[in-house]
Order: C-alpha cells, then structure tokens, then sequence
C-alpha cells in the first residue's frame, strides 16, 4: 500500500518519496481539519481556505507522484504549509490551539524535505512563527478563540492523534526506504564484488596475451634464427653449389614458416580454395623431403620407406608436400641424431584411400599433451628440450589442411618410445604416370666401401682426423679441405658427410664415417 502512495523504490528516488510523504500528510492534516471545522460551525472563509489549501496539497502530490515534479514544488509546498498554519492560528486561539503542534511538527519535518538552501527555509519558518507569536501578544483581539470546549478539545486531539500517527507512518516509510537503500547497497557491493572478478580475469587474461606475445615472439625468432645464420654464414663464403643449396634449404624454412602463420589464418576463415590435381605421393614425398634435406642431414637421419608410395592421389599438392614437410621436420627435431624414420603407405580395403603414417622413435609425447598436439601455438615437447622451442603452427597447419581435403589426422604416442602421425589422402582413378616415379633408396644412411686405389688415398688424412673430436671443428676442416673431390664420386660424397658430421657436431657419425 505505502508503495503506491509514496512510489516505487526502484522507479522514484528518495527525495521524491519524501515529497510525497509531506504532501500526502499535508492533504490529510487540511481535509479531516475541514471536516471537524464543518461539524463545530467555523466561519465560511476559514474553512473555504482550508479547502483551498487541501487541494494545494493534494495537486502537488501528484505532481510529484505521477509527473516527478517534486523538486520544483519544495519552496511552494513551504509556502501552502506556512499559509495553513498561519489561517488556523487565527481561527484556532493561536499559541493556545493545534497550530503549535504543527509548527514544531513543520520545523522538525523540513530538515528532511529539503536539503538545499535550509537555513533559509529555517528562517522563512522562524519569521513566520515569530510574526505569529507577536500578533498572538500585540493584537489578541485578531485572534479567534474555539467556538466552545469541544471543538478546542476535538482539534487538539485531532492534531496529537494525527501527529502520532503520522509519525508512526513516518518511522515505519523510513524504515522501508533505509532497508530498501540497505539493500541497493548489499547489490551494489556485490555488482562491484563481480565488476572486480571480472576485471581480475580480465586482467589475467590481458597478462596471459602479453605473455603469450613475448614468447610468440620468441618462438618466432627462435625458428627464423637458425635458417638466418647458416644464410648469413654461408654468404661469407665461396659460393659453391654446397653453399647454394644451404642458403636454398634455409630460405625454404623460412618460407615454410611463414606460410604456415599466414594459411592457418587462411584456412580457418575458410578464406583458401584447393586446387586439386591428380599426382603421385612419390612426387609430393621427393618435393617434401628436398625442403627438408639439410635437416636430414645435419643429423644424420635415415628415412625408412615401407609400402606403396608410387600411387596416385586427388590432393591440393602444394599443401599436402607442406604437411609432408611440417611432419617430418617435427620427426627430425625431437629425434636423436643418427636416428631413423619410418614413412608407411597403406591402401583401404575399398581401395580408395591412402593412409600414411609417419613414425619417429624420439622422445614421444606425454598421454595429457597429446590431445593438444594439433592446437595452435601448443608446444608437445614433454622431456628437457628448452632448447627446441618452435611456434607449434605446422601441425595446426596439417589438421586445417586435412580437414580442408575432408580428412582426418591423428596421432599415436609412447613417451620415450615413438610417435606415429596417421592421415588419409583420396586415392585418384588415374593410372600412374611412369614419370612420376621415383626410387628412394639413397635415403637410407650409406654404407661406405672404397675400393683399393681409394683406401690408399684417404689413409693420409684417416691418421690425422682418427685424432680429433668432432666439435674440433677449427682442426679437422683444414684436414678436409685437403681433399680432392674430383677424385671420385664416393670420396666426394665422403667428404660431405664428414663435413656435416663436424658442423652439427655428431660424434657418433663421424666415427663411423671414420671406419673404412
């Protein structure tokens, strides 16, 4: 009930329920007033201005009610109060009748009607009360005493009564508004309670992509570092066709690199169309693996073909020998040098696919990593290789791309044993172009046999470099160089292979190399 008389406490503010409490109460004080003036015989003016000032009232209430009017109406509604109470004293036996109580009540009420400009309302009432209380001493004959003991007697009881009564209502409405702003307050607590979990994630979250940007960055620079190196070291150099093709394969890694940032974003947003073509997977292998051939070679290791790769597929090629490349450079990087790698090609029963598995017996991955293998910018290295960091986009990369071609990739893993990366090309109806095929036995680790004449030649410098490690690297070079590579196919690709033994410092390959 007192809601709908006062308003809403979610719609009206508190100055505007406190307005209508005083003008509803000033309506009630004026119209119960006028009626006990009717049953005792109060002269016609009197009551026709107590009438008057009732309706003021109960006008300015709704104003403030339903058109929220109330700040303008404070200054007024002193006026129309002041002016009821200056009439009853005139007509109520002044200081001795019912006004008093209204003014002390008025005086008390004020404080908490209007909050600007107090001291003047506080003096408007004081005056006003003062002037009363001077005309009451000065001029008593302006003074109208009570009809008879009755009517005294019903208008003060009239006005204590309403005055307890009002004030009961009072208390009881600002114990509604202070449990109601009580309890805006307790919502306001928590909204900032959740405001502040909410900027604490986002705050965690904004450390998080700064955090994952300087090791982005890190990881970027990390993989572009090495192919940049051998670049900027070979350039320093004769330019030989051994250099040649160091600055090809490192520029390609580079490339390899960058593509792959570049296309997942492409493929993600389903911004890159296939260009189909039929070719054989030995094409697309021989493409993929003379990317990656001077990682194979830096570490010595061997590629074990199993099963049919000389079939025919329906693929985009450029992005398949890319998931070649990005699968078999993750095999090189987490594979011990001197290590072997096993590529099998099997065909489905129905004839209508090719499987190719791709396995490395490295470090393997931990079981509660392998889900994430294929996430963007994961990193799946599970043993002590802080210092193989890489961006972790080229098997995200190979998912996209085998979703792309409506296909899956998946992998199997042991930690400490192997990893195996499976995916599924779709086998095409055309018969195999005898061009398009290619042996690739001389990617098994060569066994080196000399012949006499050979042996005879070689042995000079096999006395000197059984001598040396092969991180003496400043000692064995000037050795090697010494070499005449024309002298014939085997030593000339002897002497290779004992010149990447030294640079990537494989100690167990070039004591191999070393026993002829």
């Amino acid at each position: 009930m007192y809601k709908k008389i006062i308003g809403s406490f979610d719609k009206n503010t508190f100055d505007e329920r406190v307005f209508n409490i005083a003008t509803s109460i000033g309506f009630v004080i004026t119209f119960v007033s006028l009626i006990i003036n009717l049953l005792n015989h109060y002269p016609f003016v009197f009551n026709l201005i107590i009438g008057l000032l009732s309706l003021s009232f109960l006008g300015m209430y709704f104003l403030s009610r339903f058109r929220k009017k109330s700040e303008k109406l404070k200054i007024p509604f002193i006026i129309v109060f002041s002016l009821c109470n200056i009439t009853a004293w005139f007509y109520t036996e002044g200081i001795m009748g019912s006004t008093t109580g209204l003014i002390i009540f008025s005086i008390i009420g004020s404080p908490f009607l209007v909050k600007k400009n107090q001291k003047y309302i506080f003096g408007f009432i004081f005056a006003n009360t003062l002037i009363l209380i001077l005309i009451h001493w000065f001029f008593p004959e302006l003074i109208t005493p009570y009809p008879n003991y009755t009517a005294r007697f019903l208008d003060n009881s009239a006005v204590l009564l309403f005055v307890l009564i009002i004030s009961a209502y009072t208390m009881f409405i600002f114990r509604k508004l202070y449990e109601n702003e009580k309890q805006i307050i307790e919502n306001q607590k928590k909204e900032l309670e959740l405001q502040k979990i909410e900027l604490a994630d986002k705050n965690g979250k904004l450390i998080e992509l700064n955090q994952f940007k300087e090791m982005m960055t890190g990881m970027v620079i990390h993989d572009l570092k090495n192919p940049l190196s051998t670049i900027i070291g070979v350039s320093n150099q004769n330019f030989s066709e051994k250099n040649m093709f160091s600055i090809r394969q490192s520029g390609k890694q580079m490339l390899n690199l960058v593509l792959n940032i570049l296309d997942v974003q492409r493929l993600e947003n389903a911004q890159m169309s296939l260009n189909k073509e039929e070719i054989s997977v030995s094409v697309l292998l021989k493409s993929a693996l003379e990317d990656i051939l001077i990682l194979i070679k830096e570490k010595n290791i061997e590629i074990e073909i199993k099963g049919n790769s000389q079939s025919m597929v329906l693929v985009d090629k450029e992005l398949i020998k890319r998931v070649f490349v990005n699968i078999l450079s993750n095999a090189i990087k987490y594979s011990d040098n001197n290590a072997k790698i096993e590529l099998l090609f099997e065909q489905n029963s129905e004839n209508k696919e090719i499987k190719v598995t791709i396995t490395d017996f490295g470090q393997g991955i931990a079981e509660d990593k392998i889900a994430k293998v294929f996430d963007k910018f994961s990193q799946i290295n599970s043993i002590n290789t802080s210092s193989m960091r890489s961006t972790g986009i080229g098997l995200a990369f190979c998912k996209l791309v085998m979703q792309a071609h409506g296909s899956e990739i998946g992998v199997h893993s042991k930690l400490g044993e192997y990893t195996a990366f499976g995916f599924t090309l779709a086998k095409a109806n055309l018969v195999l172009n005898p061009l398009q095929v290619f042996d690739f036995a001389h990617l098994k680790r060569k066994k080196y046999i000399f012949s006499l004449n050979e042996k005879e030649y070689i042995q000079t410098f096999l006395n000197l470099l059984v001598n040396f490690r092969s991180y003496e690297t400043g000692k064995i070079i000037p050795v090697l160089q010494q070499i005449d590579e024309h002298f014939s196919t085997n030593i000339f690709e002897w002497k290779q292979d004992l010149e990447n033994a030294v640079y990537s410092n494989n100690e167990q390959n070039f004591l191999e190399l070393l026993k002829v």
